[in-house]
């Protein structure tokens, strides 16, 4: 199934729905081409994004955690390295209903 991948929202969009309409997006392009389910994962440490995951009904997909770590280029060209461990959700994607804001 897809799986949204990389989400982040810019410091001065957050808390004004933007990830949230991102999600609706995906989960409904996901739904338009027959998928069932969509899955992405989260840093255990990232409470807001968990909070929000747990809000619009992804749950636990059961893999466990998992250590991810990558490399990524810094503005000023420097490169640097992060690491992280994540957990992977999933969510069933029933018919579109309606949510209040």
């Amino acid at each position: 199934y897809p799986e949204i991948s990389s989400l982040f929202v810019a410091p001065e969009y957050r808390l004004k729905g933007t990830a949230t309409q991102l999600i609706d997006t995906a989960e409904a392009i996901a739904r338009q081409k027959g998928h069932t389910h969509i899955g992405l994962c989260v840093a255990n440490n990232n409470g807001p994004a968990r909070s929000l995951y747990k809000r619009l009904q992804y749950k636990d997909a059961g893999w466990g955690e998992y250590r991810a770590r990558g490399v990524y280029i810094e503005q000023n060209g420097s490169q640097q390295t992060w690491e992280e461990t994540r957990i992977y959700l999933t969510k069933a994607l029933h018919q579109p209903a309606y949510r209040t804001p």
